[in-house]
């Protein structure tokens, strides 16, 4: 099915795209201007985009290697609850491109009315919450639904791969709750005022997604970098490592777009603001608040990577 969809609506953009891409012309006016290392980056993630994404060319060692990180990064995510706190944080991102006193009385008013708001979010981008919920709104959270699902053709195990796999998606649900709540209540602001601006719903829809993509946590490919792709050993220098990455694009985006003349100066120093600034505060007020409050210490959570550790 999900090989279908991508013939249905990417195939060919993606081909026509690639082509582009492969075009001699285009490639020496890239290398000329950018530099040839630039062009061969550029190429590697255009064919991430493929059905096929990127090959895996690790071995056996490697690759068992790969799924004790995954187990790792599950045992941190998953079982910490400061984590789900933290993830609540980013609903600041949706103010970027929105007034910030319009942004904050919505905002207030959306977490006001909760459901209400649920209900106004499900309406207008249901499918695609309900899609980053299942799927992981992460690489490093995707790994693990996905290496979970891959129990379920395998016929050993301590535990079996049905419930083997009901136990992951269970592990990780605290956490994708917070980045559903963070996308809910946060989104809730900007993507009202996309509508009422008279814009085109579908089109709405779609900015609201881009900017969703772009400013919070992600696992589509284009959002990641060549070493958040690769698998193996390199997994220990990036997990944990996506919402570092994602800022730190839209840090250096906001500078380029200014140095070029796409955005004001006030533009960029909002960007800055939030992703250098108002992100990190936050972010280490609530972790440190839901550490006192549930009597927490820094090395509470071994308890919970032995118990991820030696299970599988």
């Amino acid at each position: 099915i999900a090989n279908a969809m991508w013939y249905t609506n990417t195939g060919q953009q993606w081909q026509d795209l690639t082509n582009i891409v492969n075009n001699p012309e285009v490639s020496k006016i890239i290398e000329e201007k950018y530099g040839k290392q630039t062009y061969d980056i550029l190429k590697k993630n255009v064919e991430a985009l493929g059905i096929g994404g990127v090959k895996d060319n690790t071995g056996l060692f490697e690759k068992q290697f790969g799924k004790l990180i995954s187990n790792y990064v599950g045992a941190k995510v998953s079982l910490n609850p400061v984590v789900f706190i933290g993830q609540l944080t980013s609903f600041t991102n949706y103010a970027e491109n929105m007034s910030a006193g319009t942004f904050a009385a919505e905002f207030v008013k959306g977490l006001s009315h909760p459901k209400e708001t649920i209900e106004y979010m499900n309406k207008y981008v249901g499918e695609f919450l309900k899609n980053r919920f299942s799927s992981g709104y992460n690489e490093d959270i995707k790994q693990i639904l996905r290496d979970a699902g891959d129990y379920n053709k395998k016929q050993y195990g301590l535990v079996s791969a049905s419930k083997k796999k009901t136990f992951m998606d269970a592990m990780s649900l605290m956490v994708r709750m917070g980045d559903i709540g963070a996308i809910v209540f946060g989104g809730y602001p900007r993507l009202k005022s996309l509508i009422d601006s008279g814009m085109p719903l579908a089109e709405a829809q779609r900015q609201f997604m881009h900017e969703t993509l772009r400013a919070q946590q992600s696992s589509n490919v284009a959002s990641l970098n060549e070493m958040q792709q690769s698998k193996g050993f390199t997994k220990l220098f990036t997990s944990f490592k996506n919402t570092s990455y994602q800022y730190a694009r839209k840090v250096v985006d906001s500078m380029i777009s200014y140095y070029n003349g796409d955005i004001s100066f006030n533009e960029m120093a909002k960007t800055l603001t939030n992703y250098m600034i108002i992100q990190p505060v936050i972010w280490t007020m609530a972790t440190n608040a839901a550490r006192q409050a549930l009597g927490l210490g820094d090395d509470d959570d071994e308890i919970t990577d032995n118990v991820m550790l030696n299970m599988f």
